[in-house]
This record gives C-alpha cells, structure tokens and sequence, in this order.
C-alpha cells in the first residue's frame, strides 16, 4: 500500500504547464501567480528561473514564450541610468551596446543628424568621408539604432544602390534588437584597442523589440514595438530596405538614408551620371515625408558624380511670415543640401602626433584637439600587417605612406596659398 507522501507527492510539471508558466511570468512578472496559473509548485518555479540548467523543459518553454508574449517595451519615463545616457550621448551608446571605440566624427554627426531630424521643414544632408573609416556601420546600424531607441515611431529607410545589400544592412539591425547577450568583440580587436565588449544589450536597457505576431519582422522591413500611446498611429515599418533596382513608389519615410549609392554603374559615362541624378530626384527624394530628413552619403568616386551633383542644386527660399499666405515671399536661393564632408588630412591641424594607439583623431567639435592622415594610415597598416602575421612591418608601410601623403599634401596646401 503506498505511503501518504508517495500518495500526495506532485507529478513533474509537463511541457505544457512550463509554457502556460513562462507565459504569465513573462506578461506580468508575478511568479507566485504564474505558478498558480499553470499548476507548478512557487517552489519549483523559483528554482526553474534561478538554475534554469537543470529545467531543459523550461528553458524551452521560455523560448516559445518570447515568440508568443514579446518583451514588454519600457517607457522613456521609466529608463534606467545607463539607456537615459545612452539616447542622448550616442558616442556611449555605441560603446555600450556595441563595444565601439568613440570617434569624433561619428558623435558629431550623430548629433548633428538627430538635431536636423527634429525640424519642422524638410531637411537634406550630404555626407563625403574618406574610405577606411566605417562609415557604411555608422549609417546603416549604429546611427539607426540610436534614432529607433530615441523615437520608436520613427520611420527610416535605408538605400543602396543594390536591394539585397539594403536588405542585408536591415537584417544586421533586426538581429541587434533581438540579441540576447551583450556582443564580445574578438580578442584580437581588444589588444589592438578596436573594440571593447559591449555592457548590455538593447533589450536588457530599453525593453523589447519584435512586435506581435501578425506584423512584419523580415529582412525587408520590420515594425518595433510601439509604446502603447503611439501603437495606434503606426502603419508604415520602422525601417524599410530599398534599392535602385526595385519600385518603391508609395513608400514613405521621415528618416532616409543612402548609402554608397554612387557606385561604378552609375559614374561610367556622362549619361550614367544624368540618369542617376534624375532617378534620385524623382524616386528618392520624392519619399521624404514632410518634416523628415534624407541624407546622401558615401566616397567621393569621379568629378561629376551624384555627391558633386547634389551638393550644386540650389533651391528658393521664401519668407517664414505668419501672415503671408503661402509660400510666403521669396528672400533668396540657398543650396538645397547641408554638405558635411571629412578630409582624409588636415594639415592645418596636425601637431606631428603619430603614434597609432595615443594620437587624437581629428574632431570636428574641437579642431585644434589635432589628428591627422598619418593615424589613420598607421592603424591602417598595422591592421594589413595583422593579417599577413607581419604587424611590424604594417606599421611600418603605415607610417612611411603616412609620412609620404602628409608631406605631398602639406606641399599641395602650402603651393595654394
């Protein structure tokens, strides 16, 4: 005959129970009442959350509850410490999130593009910077990720000048909003001072990100959770991949941005050049909502090109008097496009300081701070000696090229004056 304890002892928790658990926990954070819910003992269900290795059942059921019941986002009001820094200082950000090293020119124009963003007029930005510096992951990652967890009504469309590499660009950024665990950089970029491990992930600090089931979470496109006040306005997807290969006629954005869009095609000849410039003012252009801000960015590539095109165009400007109908009177014309551009060597600011791991890199906020070519061109070589187990004799190449191409230049600069 069994005992009293073999008589009322609890069966193990099935499959189904840990999701019905994992669920309500994850809904509502009360863990006695999700035990309740799903008929599992609150002492079994804090020893699941707490030494989940020994509950694989668990642990499954918690991957099908994130599928099922998305992290619920926080509230601005309600960030902590870490994310209030982190959506108003963007160099923290990205150090935080994504274990990047601070570079002056990308917290510049981070700042100088949220600020743009918050105008009532239609903005337009170009952007020229050297090769070498990371630009496509600033604009096509770090810089978005920023906007969306500033603003998650935002609507950001992010172009090339080919749609699966717009789409790949869109898959790295949805993967960053759904990782799990903060990013290690390699060992090899930390000893090199390239990279840190990143602090936490964007979920962790800001909440969650993949929307109900139901709404689009592609490589294509895909929606973020809204804040509950701002959910009923969303219709078009927080980010948008487009390329000049496909139609994307009726699709709007307050945020555009072009990526390396000037590539061999579309500068080999007169009429290439022509064709282009028509097709981004009539196709690009045209999809920025009012209020929003398009930016055209990427190399410098042949004379003529798009860049030199647009940064040419020039548009009236009218006169903001309330009590004027209309447009207003003209005042005068104005280039349609704020140009930032960053040379490659600023011979006017270099202080001769050219060690690869203390110089100052050129800031744009605070010029005199020095930087210069020579840096870069260390690091650059340092890096192609890294990769053919030479790294000495990379930073040799790098300083001779550097040395080479600031005197050149500083001849050049000084034959102008």
């Amino acid at each position: 005959m069994p005992s009293h304890r073999e008589s009322t002892a609890r069966k193990p928790a099935s499959p189904e129970q840990w999701v019905v658990f994992a669920t309500a926990y994850r809904e509502h954070g009360n863990l006695a009442e999700a035990a309740r819910h799903a008929g599992i003992s609150r002492s079994t269900a804090n020893r699941a959350i707490k030494q989940e290795d020994r509950y694989p059942l668990f642990r499954r059921a918690r991957d099908i509850a994130k599928g099922l019941m998305p992290e619920g986002v926080k509230d601005y009001a309600s960030l902590g410490i870490e994310a209030s820094r982190a959506v108003e200082d963007f160099a923290y950000f990205r150090r935080r999130y994504f274990g990047r090293v601070d570079v002056p020119w990308a917290d510049h124009t981070a700042h100088t593009v949220a600020q743009m963003l918050a105008s009532p007029h239609k903005e337009f930005v170009l952007v020229n910077e050297p090769p070498g510096v990371g630009k496509s992951t600033f604009w096509t990652l770090d810089l978005p990720a920023w906007i969306i967890c500033r603003d998650r009504s935002v609507r950001i469309q992010i172009g090339s000048s080919a749609q699966t590499t717009a789409q790949n660009y869109v898959q790295q950024l949805r993967r960053e909003f759904e990782r799990e665990h903060p990013m290690l950089a390699s060992e090899d970029d930390k000893r090199k001072g390239l990279a840190f491990d990143a602090e936490a992930t964007l979920v962790d600090d800001f909440g969650g990100f993949k929307p109900p089931r139901g709404e689009p979470w592609t490589a294509e496109q895909f929606v973020v959770k809204q804040l509950e006040d701002a959910a009923k306005g969303q219709r078009e997807p927080t980010v948008r991949a487009l390329g000049r290969d496909t139609k994307f006629l009726g699709w709007r954005g307050n945020l555009c941005l072009w990526d390396d869009l000037v590539d061999e095609r579309g500068t080999k000849t007169g009429d290439a050049r022509e064709d282009l410039a028509r097709w981004f003012a009539k196709y690009a252009e045209s999809r920025l909502e009012p209020g929003g801000l398009l930016v055209l960015q990427g190399q410098r590539l042949t004379p003529g090109d798009l860049y030199e095109h647009v940064a040419g165009v020039e548009v009236t400007e009218y006169d903001d008097d309330e009590d004027s109908d209309g447009w207003g009177e003209p005042v005068g014309r104005r280039k349609k496009y704020f140009h930032i551009k960053y040379r490659d060597h600023y011979v006017e600011h270099c202080q001769g300081q050219h060690n690869p791991r203390t110089a100052p890199a050129y800031d744009p906020r605070n010029p005199e701070a020095g930087g210069c070519l020579l840096a870069f061109a260390i690091l650059i070589g340092f890096v192609f000696g890294a990769a053919t187990r030479e790294p000495m004799r990379g930073v040799l190449i790098g300083t001779i090229a550097g040395i080479v191409v600031a005197v050149l230049l500083w001849l050049v600069d000084r034959r102008r004056r």
